[in-house]
């Protein structure tokens, strides 16, 4: 399978967001409408409040909630899978190729036993448990305590199921893998294949009706119409099984396989393992993919955070000279005011002693110029010592 990589830009999302309806939007970028939403919420974008489309329809003037700044806007990116991009066949590596071919010989044939004599153990303990367990909406159930494969039929279908399950396990393990029962983080039966963890179980579909009140229990709701009375069902076994991968990592690929009008899980047990190993691939890529993109997430971060710091020194340097510029024109302006002062009193045929007031003021102020001129050093002052003092 082909994928589209979204990149997700803030202010163009939030025009759009309000240019036209979420559900319409999401078909436009090929996600569903809960996935722009959480995008949304991430990069905190507002939305359109209930009714504003109908508002906008009916042309009534609508309002626009302002997108609100944010620092340090999040990089999201979503995979898409592109429809119709592979067939079938495509999809498949060429090792899985060879190994369709190897399951379709009748040498690979697997046949479910026809009777319960000779059973896997694993298979034995569920039929043991299975039939002293207890009904419970129309399923039969071991003991809570009980650590038994994922079987979950009514009485009429324990057999049956048993006997697929014991094709399987047997199956697996003469090609390679194994079945175990593991009870962390929850009690799961887990097909491992090819290293990977697959959880699976092995359900009946059951028929729930709501149980007709009898006419004492009609009678007495009409006496007592305020009182509440729990519903009660009736439970009918169909005898449809359906096995399950329970696994969220696994995509593109079959999961669930069930009884048909025209097929049942008996006649199609090598398919089923054959899909087993493409789930194993299909998790283990999507391992190596989400490794490689949260590689590229941390290069990423780092390079970020080390250009942040590049700019950062940049800006430093570029405030330290706009400083120092800012300082060297202070101390020009003092001296061009000195050179005013000496000015006006040489125009008035004066003469500033050294030893005057105006002299040592003329003598202070310039070594405050040099003090001010960075190119210049700086004379020792009074206010060097500000910071020793703590003033």
């Amino acid at each position: 399978m082909e994928y589209r990589t979204i990149e997700w830009d803030r202010e163009k999302l939030y025009n759009e967001i309000w240019e036209k309806p979420a559900v319409q939007l999401a078909k436009e970028y090929g996600v569903s409408d809960v996935a722009v939403a959480k995008i949304c919420r991430k990069l905190k974008i507002p939305k359109p409040g209930v009714g504003y489309w109908r508002r906008k329809e009916r042309g009534f003037k609508v309002a626009r909630a302002p997108l609100p700044a944010m620092k340090d806007v999040p990089r999201l990116t979503s995979h898409v899978a592109i429809p119709g991009s592979e067939s079938p066949q495509e999809r498949l590596s060429p090792d899985l190729q060879a190994l369709a071919e190897v399951e379709r010989t009748p040498e690979r044939r697997i046949t479910v036993a026809p009777d319960l004599s000779r059973l896997h153990p694993l298979a034995e303990k569920a039929l043991r448990m299975l039939r002293n367990g207890k009904g419970t909406d129309g399923f039969i159930r071991p003991r809570q305590d009980s650590i038994v494969l994922a079987v979950a039929v009514s009485v009429s279908a324990i057999d049956r199921a048993v006997l697929i399950m014991d094709a399987l396990l047997n199956a697996f393990e003469s090609r390679g893998h194994s079945v175990l029962i593991e009870r962390e983080p929850q009690l799961r039966t887990v097909a491992v294949v090819d290293g990977e963890h697959l959880a699976f179980s092995l359900v009946e579909k059951i028929k729930r009706q709501t149980k007709e009140p009898t006419a004492a229990e009609v009678r007495d709701r009409q006496k007592n119409p305020y009182r509440y009375y729990q519903t009660e069902y009736t439970y009918s076994p169909t005898g449809i099984l359906t096995l399950q991968v329970h696994d969220t990592e696994v995509f593109g690929v079959r999961t669930q396989w069930k009884d048909g009008k025209r097929q049942k899980l008996e006649t199609i047990l090598n398919d089923i393992v054959f899909d087993f190993v493409r789930c194993a691939a299909a998790k283990r890529d999507r391992r190596i993919e989400l490794a490689r993109r949260e590689a590229e997430e941390r290069e990423w971060q780092r390079i970020r955070w080390q250009k942040a710091e590049e700019i950062r020194k940049e800006e430093e340097k570029l405030k330290d000279l706009e400083g120092e510029i800012e300082n060297w024109q202070r101390s020009q302006r003092i001296r061009s005011y000195i050179d005013a002062v000496r000015a006006s009193f040489a125009a008035a045929g004066k003469e500033i002693a050294k030893e005057s007031e105006l002299g040592r003021w003329i003598d202070w102020a310039l070594a405050h110029a040099d003090r001010f001129d960075p190119l210049k050093m700086s004379p020792p002052s009074i206010l060097d010592e500000k910071r020793k003092y703590r003033l």
